[in-house]
């Protein structure tokens, strides 16, 4: 990254509160998601490419 987009990025963060118009919250159980079984599924590419499982 040269000089100018840097000093752009840090523009753009000094400018841009973060969670400014509010928060996403996203609850599985809400929309149905069976984070166990989604693991499962996704164990192969989670363990290759080194991804931790999150705590839900």
């Amino acid at each position: 990254m040269d000089a100018r987009a840097e000093a752009a990025l840090a523009e753009y963060g000094a400018t841009h509160e973060r969670d400014r118009f509010g928060k996403v919250i996203y609850d599985v159980d809400q929309i149905g998601i069976d984070v166990p079984a989604r693991r499962e599924q996704m164990r192969a590419y989670s363990e290759h490419f080194g991804i931790p499982d999150e705590p839900w």
